[in-house]
């Protein structure tokens, strides 16, 4: 977990990571990758996962699978459910307790 000098890293947002197209991801300019593997996408609170795929599928034509979907962290970085729920706990921020809360994964019916 990583300190942003303002305290612990939080989990602020739903996000879902999408991958550049190959052809994109495998250009370089002086030996660096020009592109990044993905680009993700978020929503602010009370998003949810479903709030960000369905836009992106309308407009990309592109699904996201469950390991595509995770959350953005206050200091910008995109974890996946497991880190998050980490970062979560860390952070000691607020759960809301539902039936359906998994022991070892973060959704953010969890949080909002």
């Amino acid at each position: 977990m990583t300190d942003t000098g303002t305290g612990p890293e939080t989990i602020v947002a739903a996000a879902i990571r999408i991958a550049v197209p190959k052809e994109m991801a495998q250009e370089t300019w002086n030996g660096e990758p020009v592109y990044p593997a993905y680009v993700t996408v978020s929503a602010p609170p009370p998003a949810r996962h479903p709030n960000i795929m369905q836009p992106m599928f309308e407009v990309t034509g592109r699904t996201v699978g469950a390991n595509d979907q995770g959350f953005l962290t206050s200091s910008g970085r995109y974890v996946d459910r497991i880190e998050a729920l980490a970062i979560a706990i860390a952070a000691g921020q607020p759960f809301i307790d539902h039936p359906s809360r998994c022991s070892h994964k973060l959704y953010s019916e969890d949080l909002w």
